[in-house]
This record gives C-alpha cells, structure tokens and sequence, in this order.
C-alpha cells in the first residue's frame, strides 16, 4: 500500500493564492462590462490589447477609426465580449461597442424624456426624418412633425427647429422627439390667453367704474336741511 506523502505548506500557499487570483479576476472581468486595456503590440490588422488578464485580446485596426494612429503602449477603453474563446483562448474585445456605450451613457446623463432640444433635420427615411441633435442622431416621426398631416418630407431637410424628447429607447439607444406637441402647446397657450382677454374678472370692471358723488342741488340741500330740523 502506498503511502501519500503530505504536501509542503508552501505549496498549498502558493496553489491557493493561485486559485484565489484566478477568482478575482474572473469577478472583476464580466462580459459586457467596460474595461482599460494597454496596446501591447500591432501586427496586420490586429491590435493586441492587455487588460490585465490572463490572456491577451485583439482588435481589428478598422474598430479604432480612420486615421486613429494607434500605437503600443496606448491606453484605450474596451468593452469585453466573451472571457475565454474555445478556439483562440483569447479574450473577446470591442472597441466599436465600447465607444457606443460610452456615447449613450452621456446621452442619458444629458437628456430625459419631455425636455425640449434644437437640431437639424439631416435627412428623410421611411417614416419621418432624422434629426441632428449635437452628437445625437434622433428620429421625428411623420405624425410629429406638425399638427396637420405632411405628405412631402423633404422641404424640412437642412432646417432647424425645437423639438421635444418623447421617448428614450435603451433598446434600440435612440431619442424619439416632436415637434407636434411644441407647435400644440404654443397653440393652447395662445387660446388661453384669448379666452382670459375676452372675459375680464367682474372686480375689475366694478374698480374702474367712477363712484357717483352726492347731489349738491338746492333742493338737496333743502331737504337736508328738513330732516335735521
């Protein structure tokens, strides 16, 4: 019978500060979450990217934009698709996903739904027309854009205008916005207004009514005269 021999403190030490290592990284490195990488090296059309892990990522050169001028030893942000692929072993990496998560962050830290914004109307698709709000591209259906029905779209391209955020899609990470409801609004403040001019407060017109003085007549003064004595 063979005897197993104990194994050294050390390297249980070392197998379990390995294993807790591992853990904590796999805690910090989840799919879908942001993370800081270092271009570590440039080969093609690849760009090798170190987060930190225990394996590199790539990227294609084209995700970084045209004339982006990557370099090792950059410091770029990434988004993490996948840990571990079965077939290269290499983490999966995005920068096209990274950055458009960024950009719809801020678009939800700057925008919330019923706030009004200037834009420019950039071009007519099918079902309304794409609006240029700053960096935001944003979508005005046909039914928003004025109060009676519009069949031709294109007279409103190049034109700039307020419109009001109607809603924010987190699915599809676009604003929706009208500019119906701005036109409607002025409309009803205007009848408002109207009505509250046709129709002055009964106080008012008692105010400016002249009070009627006491008649200073002779026979006034006669029959006040009677009444005292």
């Amino acid at each position: 019978m063979a005897i197993r021999k104990p194994t050294p403190q050390g390297e249980k030490s070392a197998a379990m500060a390995e294993l807790l290592a591992q853990a904590g990284q796999e805690s910090k490195f989840k799919n879908g979450s942001l993370v800081e990488g270092t271009v570590s090296a440039i080969k093609g059309d690849d760009v090798f990217i170190d987060i930190g892990y225990k394996s590199e990522g790539s990227i294609d050169v084209s995700e970084f934009g045209e004339g982006a001028g990557v370099k090792p030893g950059d410091k770029v942000t990434v988004m993490l698709r996948e840990l571990e692929n079965d077939k290269t072993g290499m983490v999966v990496l995005s920068k096209r996903a990274a950055d458009e998560k960024i950009r719809w962050e801020k678009i939800l830290e700057r925008y919330v739904e019923g706030c009004v914004v200037t834009g420019t109307i950039k071009s007519a698709v099918r079902g309304g027309l794409l609006v240029q709000i700053d960096d935001v591209e944003a979508f005005l259906p046909g039914s928003q854009i004025e109060v009676a029905p519009v069949k031709d779209l294109e007279p409103y391209v190049g034109q700039t205008y307020d419109f009001k955020v109607i809603k924010i899609s987190n699915e599809r990470r676009n604003l929706i916005v009208s500019r119906r409801e701005l036109i409607e609004g002025v409309q009803a403040e205007k009848k408002a207004e109207g009505a509250t001019s046709s129709f002055p407060a009964a106080s008012s017109s008692r105010a400016s009514r002249p009070r009627r003085r006491p008649s200073s007549s002779p026979r006034s003064r006669r029959a006040r005269s009677a009444r005292a004595a």
